[in-house]
């Protein structure tokens, strides 16, 4: 559910129907709720984001692109 917009530019709130809580992203939000593990090929360290992943891969290992191995472990 989306609550109404303030004037000005400030972002477009939801409403979690889970939880109650209001955020501003609700798709990072649902993986809160319903998580998904993204694993390192390189040194094995997991993350919940896909695009923390992807973070950390060109932060730690210098690469671009990548290939995730994802599961749960």
């Amino acid at each position: 559910m989306k609550l109404p917009k303030d004037k000005g530019d400030t972002p477009t709130l939801h409403l979690c129907r889970l939880c109650g809580k209001v955020v501003r992203n609700k798709w990072h939000h649902y993986r809160y709720h319903n998580p998904e593990y993204f694993k390192c090929s390189l040194c094995h360290t997991v993350h919940n984001r896909k695009d923390h992943l992807k973070a950390h891969m060109k932060i730690k290992h210098s690469i671009d692109s990548f290939s995730s191995s994802q599961g749960q472990d």
